[in-house]
């Protein structure tokens, strides 16, 4: 009750201060400083309320049951149930805290600020039009339908249809709409960017639209983006449309779908392509070393290491090394090393080992049990087979 009783004796303050008459000044130094507004120029002025306890609001329900309403800026606002603001700096506290887009003096629509702190129990909620930096956290929803958000928001659900620097904390969600860029920290069960996104981000599904570059740091169930670049830790890390995915990737499954694989890519199957387990004609190359605990399929060029523990599918030309336990298919020209139990080559100008090596053109060099190279001066022979120009 104590504070019901300050904001009425505030409310009794905020009437009397509007009745005070204004008394026209004489003084010929504070006419000189004054800032002379033409018409127009005054017609583009954000609306603007004097008088110090005009900057102090009472929310109960709406602008139904309020105490000044209608005041800009504010430095405090209280909501009972909910209230509604516009430019606020300073304090925002509530049940359910509003915050809507301004006007200038001709009611053409302007940006709000809202710097300072906003606690909802149930929801920080900015209309259209509204730039918020600072800390807002609620009990449930923090939601900026249209604009920029800098600093700290946390709550079960956090929903950006803007630009994010900061950090976010939202136990289900948290969503970047409308082709916009994360910058920081976001930690969730869903973390979608509909744009970039940069940082470090936690949560079960990681990712950005077709559009989206992910640099940084991803750790989650599956992280997915049109390019990645960093450290990528998940079940799942995959490129979507044409974009490549470089750096450090670990996981079950590891996948460029129409770009290339590049860096220290590590997991049971690493691919490049539309489809896992074929040949689709879209995917790209593996610069770098590639680990497959079960394989690696690419669909063009080999430019490095490719150890499968079952085997290594290439559709182009390989310049490195593989290596398989059951063995190595290269549908191009191999220039390197083939370790496996069988080894397949189009065109042999490297070296291969295992017990099978075969190659339907020349092999520089094949050692093994069985070696066939039908355009060698002798295709078929045990332990070695080679030719020498």
């Amino acid at each position: 009750m104590r504070l019901w009783y300050i904001f009425l004796i505030i409310f009794s303050l905020s009437l009397a201060a509007d009745q005070v008459p204004v008394q026209p000044t004489t003084n010929k130094k504070s006419l000189k400083n004054q800032k002379v507004r033409w018409g127009e120029e005054e017609s583009f002025s954000p609306e603007y309320t004097s008088g110090f306890f005009k900057k102090f609001g009472l929310g109960v329900w709406g602008d139904g049951i309020a105490i000044n309403h209608n005041s800009n800026p504010k430095w405090l606002q209280l909501n009972f149930v909910y209230g509604i603001t516009k430019d606020l700096y300073g304090l925002n506290l509530g049940f359910a805290n509003f915050t809507q887009g301004g006007k200038y003096k001709n009611e053409k629509e302007r940006i709000s600020n809202v710097k300072g702190l906003s606690l909802g129990l149930l929801t920080n909620y900015y209309e259209q039009n509204t730039n918020v930096t600072g800390i807002s956290l609620a009990g449930g929803a923090n939601i900026l339908e249209n604009g920029d958000f800098k600093g700290i928001a946390l709550g079960i659900v956090n929903e950006v249809k803007g630009n994010v620097t900061g950090i976010a904390l939202g136990i289900l969600w948290n969503g970047i709409d409308k082709g916009k860029n994360f910058k920081g920290i976001a930690g969730g069960m869903v973390n979608r960017i509909n744009g970039n996104l940069k940082g470090i981000v936690i949560g079960g599904v990681n990712g950005t639209d077709s559009t989206g570059t992910l640099t940084g740091i991803s750790l989650g169930v599956t992280n997915f983006a049109k390019e990645i670049k960093g450290i990528m830790i998940g079940g799942a890390n995959s490129t979507i449309e044409e974009g490549d995915l470089s750096g450090l990737a670990l996981g079950i499954m590891n996948g460029a779908i129409q770009g290339n694989l590049q860096g220290v890519i590590m997991g049971g199957y690493n691919f490049t392509g539309g489809e896992p387990f074929a040949n689709t004609n879209r995917g790209g190359e593996l610069k770098g070393l590639a680990i497959g605990f079960v394989s690696n399929k690419i669909e063009k060029d080999l430019k490095g290491v490719a150890i499968g523990g079952l085997g290594n599918v290439v559709y182009g030309d390989v310049y490195g090394m593989e290596a398989g336990l059951i063995g190595n298919y290269t549908g191009g020209v191999s220039f390197a090393l083939q370790l496996g139990t069988i080894n397949y080559a189009k065109e042999s100008k490297g070296i291969q080992i295992g017990i099978l090596n075969y190659t339907p053109k020349k092999a520089r060099l094949q050692l093994g049990l069985i070696n066939i190279a039908w355009e060698n001066p002798i295709p078929i022979l045990p332990i070695v087979n080679f030719y020498i120009k």
